[in-house]
């Protein structure tokens, strides 16, 4: 690259963005030798390369294989990241916001740190990129560029992908990526088809309307293409394209904290969150928890998000997509943070209680401009939520993302509730589990007019299966910390038949209907659809159900008082029992355990996503 490059406090000017770089850190003493791979960095070199030897020596070997455990057909090859250096500041993320992370212990998932991210703008023509990298940029990639088009449908094909091969060198500042090998031009578009066919419709952040491969950021681009090739069975091609994204986003990253304009780049929280859901269930458990560790950088920029929604108009259509994908991003990041809050301990974040304008319908959500007709407001989500937290359905129609974004919110904040306070603390308990139960019934109803026997849409799944999770840890909190234990420590954990909730009887109901509803469907053909279909984080919701019935199962006999009359529960469980008499007849000596063996199975396929095949084998050990 060529050109001037100013530093913004002194005003000298350099011919090379790496000398610019180094110059900076001369103004914040700040230490000039990184990591290439994780965020280390020290005053001397030489600690650097020895760290680079002691902890990446596979990712300097093979550059673009990621620390994942992925089906057979992948290399098996690894790259390992640095362990914790207490004084490290992960990037992009100010001293305030780290502060604030620290003390609400949002990144105690896991002691593995995270110095790679990637980013993902559904396309660059509604809004330009005005950040640093967008000064190296130019004009190259404009608001203004649109698909190209050509009388030859190959020829346009072929202009797209080498546009999107030569934007990758705008971003990968340092060269990190030279060994990089970018796909064809025929396994990029079939990644991007499969991406748009299967994941967009539960986790909507990009445009499809206005996507254009030639004219996205290439981080988004790449993140993309390994979202794709999970769901074409190309795991080695999703791994490379995951990691060599991660790489990518922590130049950005890095970049971007020097940074003083402050300017938000919505690409960059929609690859965060792509990046999030790919590590925290494409990958096994331990992948999850490397998952965690990026999911701090889609919190403080869901912050900026908010704060950017408050500035932005709709006037035009571009203004409204642009628009509209910083709410989607907005309720997906609510949804994967109120997943991981389910399955770790964490607290609240700044933004739960934010007000931001729920999502529209997904019908308009897909309209091009030609049959766009016009912006129109939405519900606030603090308005929507307090309406139904005071018993009330809200007057007007709310979208399937919104459902799942408000749903996603209840969920988290329950979650948090549980770290922070207990029964002890009697009249905020009862008030707020009072809250929670009003706003169940009323999201029950809400979902309950859009029931149908078939499949449903993937995002009113995704809401009915949070709500289920919701149920299942207001009333079987305790329960579900027990069994969880026992799953990770078979040999070690002890189950009490008494320290359970006076009301765990409709956690239990709503877990057996669950089971029901699967079973009469088909185990078989879930498992074999679901993952192509539905989001990975529902099956939280089959793993916590299928926990709180077998310990129903195994307690049962010693279970002295406090539950209802169990004649429907143990109805419901005796006809999804019916359903597999496979299974049954297979596991006749271990009935207590059938409800984990039906979810062991159901969790079984690893096709696409691996977190739950992980769970699954975890089970299959104490069933």
């Amino acid at each position: 690259m060529s050109g001037s490059f100013a530093c913004s406090q002194c005003k000298a000017t350099f011919g090379r963005i790496a000398h610019l770089r180094r110059h900076q850190k001369t103004h914040r003493a700040e230490k000039p030798y990184v990591c290439q791979f994780c965020p280390v960095a020290s005053s001397r070199k030489d600690v650097i390369v020895r760290h680079k030897k002691n902890f990446h020596r596979d990712a300097m070997q093979v550059t673009l294989m990621p620390r994942a455990s992925f089906p057979d057909d992948s290399d098996g090859s690894s790259q390992g990241h640095a362990p914790p250096q207490p004084d490290l500041q992960p990037v992009g993320l100010d001293n305030a916001a780290l502060d604030y992370a620290v003390e609400l212990d949002l990144f105690n998932f896991a002691a593995t740190p995270f110095g790679e991210t990637a980013g993902f703008d559904y396309t660059t023509a509604t809004q330009p990129l005005q950040s640093p990298v967008n000064a190296l940029t130019g004009n190259a990639l404009s608001c203004d560029q649109t698909h190209f088009s050509h009388q030859d449908f190959a020829s346009s094909e072929d202009a797209d992908y080498a546009n999107a091969r030569a934007n990758l060198v705008l971003y990968d500042i340092n060269q990190t990526l030279a060994d990089f090998q970018f796909p064809s031009k025929h396994a990029v578009h079939r990644s991007v088809h499969a991406f748009f066919k299967h994941m967009a419709p539960y986790m909507p952040i990009v445009h499809k309307p206005t996507f254009s491969i030639a004219s996205v950021a290439s981080p988004l681009l790449i993140e993309i293409v390994a979202c794709g090739s999970l769901y074409l069975g190309e795991h080695a091609t999703a791994a490379k394209m995951h990691a060599a994204a991660e790489r990518v986003m922590f130049q950005v990253t890095q970049y971007e904290s020097y940074s003083k304009d402050g300017k938000f780049e919505v690409w960059m929280l929609q690859t965060y969150l792509l990046m999030s859901c790919f590590g925290a269930y494409g990958g096994d458990v331990d992948v999850q928890e490397q998952s965690a560790n990026v999911f701090p950088y889609a919190i403080k920029l869901t912050q900026d998000a908010l704060k950017e929604l408050d500035a932005c108009p709709a006037l035009t259509y571009r203004d409204w997509v642009y628009r509209e994908t910083i709410s989607r991003c907005v309720a997906c990041a609510v949804e994967i943070g109120a997943g991981l809050a389910s399955t770790h301990q964490c607290l609240t974040v700044p933004f739960l209680d934010a007000s931001f304008p729920l999502p529209s319908h997904m019908a308009t959500w897909q309209e091009d401009e030609v049959n766009w007709h016009g912006y129109t407001q939405q519900d606030d989500s603090r308005q929507a939520l307090n309406t139904i937290f005071s018993g009330q359905k809200p007057t007007s129609s709310i979208s399937e993302l919104g459902l799942v974004s408000l749903v996603s919110m209840l969920l988290w904040r329950l979650c948090s509730f549980k770290l922070l306070t207990n029964s002890h603390h009697l009249d905020l308990y009862t008030d707020f589990v009072e809250k929670v139960e009003r706003a169940i019934r009323i999201f029950d109803n809400m979902l309950q007019d859009q029931t149908t026997y078939d499949l449903p849409h993937p995002l009113l799944l995704s809401a009915r299966f949070h709500l289920n999770t919701a149920v299942y840890h207001l009333y079987g909190s305790k329960i579900l910390t027990e069994m969880k234990r026992l799953v990770e420590f078979p040999d070690e954990a002890r189950l009490s038949g008494n320290a359970h909730s006076p009301k765990l009887h409709f956690a239990l109901i709503r877990a057996a209907e669950a089971l029901q509803s699967d079973c009469r469907l088909g185990i078989s053909y879930l498992q074999r659809i679901a993952p192509h279909h539905y989001s990975p984080i529902c099956t939280i919701a089959c793993y916590e159900g299928g926990l709180l019935l077998t310990w129903y199962l195994m307690m049962k006999p010693s279970l002295s008082s406090g539950l209802e009359s169990t004649e429907k529960l143990d109805q419901l469980i005796e006809d999804s029992f019916a359903e597999v008499e496979g299974l049954r007849e297979a596991n006749y000596n271990r009935q207590s355990t059938l409800p984990l063996v039906i979810v062991a199975d159901l969790l079984s396929n690893r096709s696409v996503w691996q977190w739950p095949s992980c769970i699954s084998k975890k089970l299959r050990k104490i069933i």
